[in-house]
């Protein structure tokens, strides 16, 4: 028989902890991300480079919503050259799976 466990103690739904440390390359992008253990919880570095352009991104377990809806909205901005394509990079190291454009599918026009 189990003892119950007190409110705090009990998770909503899954959570995703990424590998503690990765890097993803391919010819023009490279993707690095590393973990670090808070009292919070953990949290997740991120580095993109691709193109001449780099972004660092840091979330922690109450900050994965308001990243995520950073990144769609900077893949939404024309004048911003980070795209979906990087934005889907980011959320995946997050374990969000499909991350969806507001304004339809295609390339960026600059």
């Amino acid at each position: 028989m189990s003892t119950p466990q007190p409110k705090s103690a009990q998770r909503q739904g899954p959570v995703v902890v990424p590998a503690p440390r990765g890097r993803t390359v391919w010819p023009g992008l490279r993707l690095e991300w590393e973990t670090h253990a808070t009292a919070d919880g953990p949290v997740v570095s991120i580095a993109l480079a691709r193109a001449g352009n780099r972004w660092r991104f840091s979330c922690g377990p109450r900050d994965k919503d308001r990243l995520l809806q950073t990144l769609a909205e900077l893949a939404d901005r024309p004048d911003c050259p980070l795209d979906w394509f990087d934005a889907t990079l980011v959320a995946r190291v997050l374990g969000v799976k499909v991350l969806v454009p507001r304004s339809g599918p295609g390339p960026k026009t600059a």
